[in-house]
């Protein structure tokens, strides 16, 4: 090769890197753009329960819901389910509602695993990943924290002990504003 065609080539290499990322950037500032912010409104949302009903968001309206999607082969999620079937036992007299959306690519893991253990939460499945595209989710598990006004209150990727914490705090504050938010 020349050393003509060789500055070619390495030019024509740049310029390709630069629309790759040119794109990236593109691709990810209209994710953001279009990503919940707190305040927003959450989209109508609706789920598939075990028994083949259909779960709408707006079924919840005036009540504080935690909405979490998980899955059966997130083990943090595995683990946080526990915690949010205490959270429902706990509040859900006070208003609190937990909608726990798998999204398995076939149900009958997450219903294995919900066999296998104490829990009694309100599951919807998404195996279509409807929900989680919707939301625009990073991380498994995700959960979104929405006032009795139907607005966001708070985003939660991830959950360890901390975290669990803070949303405990942040679920007892918003119960306790009755029809407040």
């Amino acid at each position: 090769m020349s050393e003509k065609q060789k500055i070619v080539h390495s030019i024509l290499a740049a310029f390709e890197y630069l629309v790759f990322v040119g794109c990236l950037c593109v691709g990810v500032a209209v994710s953001y753009a279009n990503a919940l912010e707190i305040g927003d409104s959450l989209p109508a949302l609706t789920v598939t329960g075990e028994g083949g009903e259909r779960i709408s968001l707006d079924d919840y309206s005036g009540k504080v819901v935690y909405l979490d999607v998980w899955a059966s082969w997130c083990k943090t999620c595995r683990h946080s389910l526990p915690w949010m079937d205490g959270l429902q036992r706990r509040f859900g007299s006070q208003g609190l509602q937990i909608l726990a959306v798998n999204v398995d690519e076939d149900p009958k893991d997450a219903q294995k695993f919900l066999e296998s253990s104490e829990v009694k939460l309100l599951v919807g499945y998404d195996p279509g990943g409807k929900i989680p595209a919707a939301l625009r989710v990073q991380t498994m598990p995700t959960s979104y924290l929405i006032g009795r006004d139907g607005k966001l209150k708070a985003i939660h990727g991830g959950l360890n002990d901390e975290r669990m914490k803070e949303i405990e705090k942040e679920i007892e504050e918003l119960i306790s504003q009755k029809g407040e938010g």
